[in-house]
């Protein structure tokens, strides 16, 4: 946070929604509500030793003073302090210090933003259904530093539905060969209300796919990216070019492990890796036969902590069929980021 704070980024804390007393907080001074903007992070000298406190813009509070252990009316303010740290004009400003304690102990993130005003920004809003993608295309016309962004609704405008929650999101960029190839760049995985990456890219067409493992209701989320070049945005229909994905994990897991035989089928193959930046295990099942459907069952799934991203389930079974010359691709991720990864089945195929 120094670092980013001694760059000239805007620096805001986003205030803790659980486990926490609002209203008890509120008579300390500190009104939840709102996110604050954190303004900078000093190290102050007491009788004590060094004590590194933050300093954040305390609005939308007129009843109450804060009365944290730097509160205004803190004995620890010695004269020296007060004017080391303008004091005053703090009080005026609704300035507070906190200590690094106490700020954990009322903000849940921080979220920084590196503005540089050398960039641009563009946006696109996605929505796509359980168990799907949305995929997004866009063209790169030199060397470009690019920050990549998903960002959900914010739970703030759930008040009212207390069982809303921010969902695990993943991040896939690939780049498309002059082949025709798809070459895997970076995956980036997230359960807060912003996933984003940094990166650059050279000149050359690239795909984004948004993953968004919805817990109940399906919501709206943005795509952005803030880079030195506008980029311009093409949503690419999911029916249409649902081969993308499942072709971009294909040619990477080939790179790195050789096919194994569906029970020595011949013409079937099955091609399987984790991915543990996306808190994925992906397997891609490939009929390269002219005649013959590939059928596959998953039974008695265990599905602690996981999901399956692109293939309705049937209650505790997973079936689907793989057509001569298709392929079908089968991610199971995280839907909880903290906790063990469980995933395990029975599994049976059969050709027609």
């Amino acid at each position: 946070m120094h670092e980013n704070l001694s760059q000239g980024y805007i620096v805001l804390a986003k205030c803790k929604q659980d486990e926490i007393n609002r209203g008890t907080i509120y008579k300390r001074g500190i009104n939840l509500n709102f996110d604050k903007a954190v303004l900078e992070t000093v190290v102050v000298k007491t009788n004590e030793g060094e004590e590194r406190l933050i300093k954040v813009r305390n609005l939308w509070n007129d009843e109450y003073e804060w009365d944290g252990d730097w509160g205004y009316t803190s004995s620890k303010w010695t004269p020296l302090l007060k004017e080391e740290l303008n004091f005053d004009s703090a009080v005026e400003e609704k300035i507070i210090f906190l200590t690094v304690e106490e700020f954990a102990t009322y903000f849940s993130e921080v979220i920084i933003c590196k503005y540089n005003e050398n960039f641009v920004y563009s946006q696109i809003t996605l929505r796509h259904v359980k168990n799907a993608y949305s995929i997004i295309k866009f063209d790169i016309d030199r060397l470009t530093e690019c920050n990549f962004e998903i960002t959900q609704l914010d739970d703030h405008y759930y008040r009212k539905h207390p069982e809303y929650r921010y969902a695990v999101s993943r991040l896939i960029l690939a780049k498309k060969e002059p082949s025709g190839e798809l070459t895997y760049l970076l995956g980036n995985i997230a359960s807060t209300k912003y996933n984003n990456t940094n990166v650059t890219l050279t000149e050359g067409s690239y795909y984004a796919f948004v993953l968004i493992d919805w817990p109940t209701k399906v919501h709206d989320v943005h795509f952005s990216a803030y880079s030195e070049d506008l980029v311009e945005f093409e949503r690419v229909l999911f029916n249409e070019n649902s081969h993308l994905l499942p072709q971009l994990f294909k040619e990477y897991i080939s790179q790195c492990l050789p096919p194994t035989m569906i029970e020595n089928e011949e013409g079937h193959l099955k091609y399987q890796l984790d991915f543990d930046e996306l808190a994925l295990k992906a397997e891609v099942y490939v009929n390269q036969t002219t005649n013959k459907k590939l059928r596959i069952k998953k039974t008695e799934l265990n599905l602690e902590n996981c999901s399956i991203l692109n293939i309705p389930l049937k209650g505790a079974d997973l079936e689907f069929v793989v057509e001569p010359g298709k392929t079908q691709l089968v991610l199971v991720g995280k839907s909880e980021l903290d906790g063990e990864f469980k995933y395990s089945y029975k599994e049976k195929s059969f050709t027609k």
